[in-house]
């Protein structure tokens, strides 16, 4: 992510563990099944995989302008099921 982005466009990924960190102050085991998580710029969807791996029960919505941004997070749900 980061050699794509290379800073350009005001792009910066958030690191892993903050996003872990981040997704452990929001969702927990016993968050509702059928919880909605939206992410409006989702980019890579790493707040998405951090939310998942807590509760791997909920809807996730993202979006993002940038089509790169867009491939990569397709290619991280392909390899994150």
């Amino acid at each position: 992510m980061q050699a794509i982005s290379n800073r350009r466009n005001g792009q910066y990924f958030t690191p892993e563990p903050l996003c872990d960190m981040i997704g452990m102050m929001q969702v927990d085991n016993d968050s509702e099944l059928k919880k909605t998580v939206l992410d409006s710029s989702c980019s890579s969807i790493r707040m998405f995989l951090s939310a998942a791996k807590l509760n791997r029960h909920m809807k996730f919505y993202g979006a993002d302008l940038d089509i790169t941004c867009c491939k990569m997070a397709l290619v991280n749900m392909l390899f994150n099921p």
